[in-house]
């Protein structure tokens, strides 16, 4: 049975998404503060975490932030901020969705199943290879690791997928629409900046290891790996 784990300090809400998620048969913890939720999330394993942000005893994006430390579980944030640049800080620390409050419970269940689905579903399936090595960047399928030359990298769910796309094959183009469709299970939209942010980040992470470009940006179609052979 799939584990939700909902921090949210509203009672009433808290007790609606308890209601409505265990009678599509969903195991649900509640959470009413940001402290009681960091000690469930800490004590028991889940397999998503609905989040909000205004709560008490340790706000919503400095319990993402622990969370994105320890587990690559997928995170929905929902909350009454609707402001473009929360949205970006939230995805930036790690969130893979955000559902702005009032919010429709149909909406709310599909993004849970497209996380699940999404965070089930990796290119381990889809190959026969254990490993994904390029240059020294490699994915480890049974491990789940992942690093360059030792030195391990910590990435979301997000950011793995759009690496593993990448690794999987490193001479193609990958367009926008594809990278999105696997990382996120959904059809990319033209005017969504997620995809950007997470591009940002997993650049960073990257080069934060090896001060050598790894993702190379092919206007007007999509991304593709480095090669330093290439190069010389």
């Amino acid at each position: 049975m799939v584990s939700i784990l909902v921090v949210e300090d509203d009672l009433q809400i808290n007790n609606m998404l308890l209601e409505a998620l265990t009678k599509e048969g969903y195991l649900v913890t509640p959470a009413y503060s940001g402290s009681e939720g960091q000690l469930l999330f800490e004590l028991s394993n889940f397999d998503l975490i609905l989040l909000d942000l205004m709560l008490p005893g340790l706000s919503g994006l400095d319990l993402l932030k622990i969370i994105r430390g320890e587990k690559s579980i997928p995170v929905i944030v929902i909350s009454a901020k609707e402001q473009v640049d929360d949205k970006v800080e939230l995805l930036q620390a790690g969130a893979d969705d955000y559902l702005v409050k009032p919010f429709d419970l149909k909406e709310l269940k599909a993004r849970i199943q497209v996380c699940l689905k999404r965070h089930q579903t990796s290119l381990e399936e889809k190959t026969s290879d254990k490993r994904l090595n390029f240059e020294g960047l490699m994915i480890d399928f049974e491990t789940r690791a992942i690093n360059y030359q030792g030195q391990e990298l910590n990435l979301t769910p997000q950011e793995r997928r759009i690496l593993e796309l990448l690794l999987s094959q490193p001479k193609k183009v990958f367009s926008k629409f594809e990278i999105y469709e696997y990382a996120w299970g959904a059809d990319y939209l033209a005017d969504d900046k997620t995809l950007t942010v997470h591009m940002s980040n997993l650049r960073k992470k990257l080069n934060q290891i090896s001060k050598r470009p790894w993702i190379e940006t092919v206007w007007g179609i999509g991304f593709r790996l480095i090669s330093l052979e290439n190069k010389k």
